[in-house]
């Protein structure tokens, strides 16, 4: 049986950067739509210290969550020295489609993977162009599904991409409005028979009970925008809870269906959704074997500068570490890499690889 190794990744990280003290002059309703008369500079500020968010990138008005794509893919199948003509698979993971510049309307006919293989240029029919729908999960989702093509022997090179444009889609009159960003991550993953390295194991999980209105649509907070659900909003306190007593035993659980013990695992590839979060859930992980978490060095970080971007996260920190411009963190031949997500759904997903 082959195994599914990444030969190459791509990422598009938007150059306009958000940084807190642009909404110090923001309006912002409360959850029973009126107006927030707390001091905005107290509220960025514990923002900040609750989140680990002190910026975020958003896209610029004439690119969409497709084109983002597009870019992040390109670099991807450079880096892996591919011709494009050669995949066989395209799977792009999102959640709203494109959504133009001023609107909240989300835009999925084609759906976004066949116009990402327009926009790429490829014109072999029998590469399948489809998209995944699972929250922030999507990505690793999109993985886990092309390994699992690839091993039925489907499939020997596939494109998975991951890409949102978060910033079109939450309410900008809602304190959550500053946890997102946009962005687009790409890694190309290709059957091997060398026998070493690859996906080790992978679980996926889906609750859908109560827990499935902790994210969804609705209206916007302020209430001279009307009552149409056109806005992404969230229960931040119902998700944290969720995440924090469902990822660690799915973590440990994945670990054990790999045969790896915990300590040696080199770095935990989380969804980039609340910095704060992602060190609570690590150390749980970790106090829950009896053992202490070295956060600096297994847990690398990016929300803090382009805060949550979705599918967009896990994609975009694989592909700075792997090409070591993420200051701090490089992947060495035989690590154990450890990629976790939950989101809306809820869905949590996650995959032992080793490089």
């Amino acid at each position: 049986m082959k195994n599914t190794r990444i030969i190459g990744s791509g990422s598009y990280i938007p150059s306009s950067e958000q940084c807190n003290a642009h909404f110090l002059e923001h309006e912002f309703y409360n959850k029973e739509r009126g107006k927030d008369l707390r001091p905005k500079d107290r509220t960025v500020q514990n923002f900040e210290k609750l989140t680990g968010i002190a910026s975020r990138r958003v896209v610029n008005e004439a690119n969409s969550a497709s084109d983002m794509a597009a870019f992040a893919s390109k670099i991807a199948i450079e880096s892996a020295g591919l011709e494009q003509n050669s995949l066989d698979y395209l799977l792009v993971a999102h959640n709203w489609g494109d959504i133009s510049e001023g609107t909240v309307l989300p835009d999925l006919l084609p759906n976004l993977a066949a116009r990402v293989k327009r926009k790429l240029g490829i014109e072999n029919p029998r590469c399948v162009a489809f998209d995944i729908l699972m929250g922030c999960p999507g990505w690793l989702e999109a993985f886990i599904q092309a390994h699992i093509l690839i091993q039925s022997g489907q499939a020997k090179r596939i494109l998975v991409v991951g890409t949102d444009t978060v910033t079109r889609i939450a309410d900008p009159h809602d304190i959550d409005f500053m946890l997102f960003g946009d962005g687009a991550g790409a890694v190309i993953l290709e059957g091997q028979s060398n026998g070493r390295g690859g996906v080790l194991a992978h679980l996926s999980a889906s609750f859908c009970g109560e827990d499935t209105e902790y994210l969804k649509m609705g209206a916007s907070n302020n209430p001279n925008i009307g009552n149409s659900p056109c806005f992404m909003k969230m229960q931040g306190r119902k998700v944290a809870e969720f995440a924090l007593s469902n990822i660690p035993p799915l973590v440990l659980e994945c670990l054990e269906k790999a045969g790896i013990p915990l300590e040696n695992v080199k770095k935990f590839l989380f969804h980039q959704a609340n910095g704060k979060l992602l060190e609570s859930l690590l150390r749980r992980i970790f106090e829950s074997k009896g053992q202490a978490a070295n956060l600096e060095k297994l847990l690398p970080l990016t929300v803090g500068e382009l805060g949550n971007s979705s599918v967009a996260t896990i994609p975009t920190l694989y592909d700075l570490i792997s090409k070591e411009a993420l200051p701090g963190h490089a992947f060495q031949k035989d690590d154990i890499l450890v990629f976790v997500a939950v989101g809306a759904g809820m869905h949590i997903n996650c995959l032992v690889y080793k490089i």
